[in-house]
C-alpha cells in the first residue's frame, strides 16, 4: 500500500483517475504477470478469480491472493485437508 499512497502523492485527481483506469483496463493475463510474475498463477473460471500464493502468509493452509477482473483482490486461506 506504501507504493500506490507514495506513486499517487502529488497527482491531481484527474491523472489519478487516469491512472487507475488505466491498470483497470489491462487484460488480466498481463496485469497477473506483471504482478506476480509468469507462471505464478492461475484463473478460476468457475468463480472468475485469479488466484497466487500469498508470499506473506505463515502457518498451516494455502494463504491466497484472490484477485477480480476489475483488478480488486482479497486474501485468504485454503486449511489443509485432514489427514487420515
Amino acid at each position: 500500500m506504501t507504493t500506490v499512497i507514495y506513486i499517487l502523492d502529488g497527482l491531481s485527481s484527474e491523472e489519478t483517475k487516469k491512472l487507475t483506469d488505466s491498470v483497470r483496463d489491462l487484460p488480466m493475463d498481463a496485469f497477473c504477470d506483471d504482478v506476480f510474475g509468469k507462471n505464478n498463477w492461475l484463473h478460476d473460471k468457475e468463480r472468475d478469480l485469479w488466484i497466487t500464493k500469498n508470499p506473506h502468509h505463515e502457518g498451516e493452509g494455502f494463504g491466497y491472493i484472490a484477485v477480480r477482473q476489475d483488478k480488486t483482490w482479497f486474501t485468504g486461506v485454503m486449511p489443509q485437508p485432514p489427514r487420515g
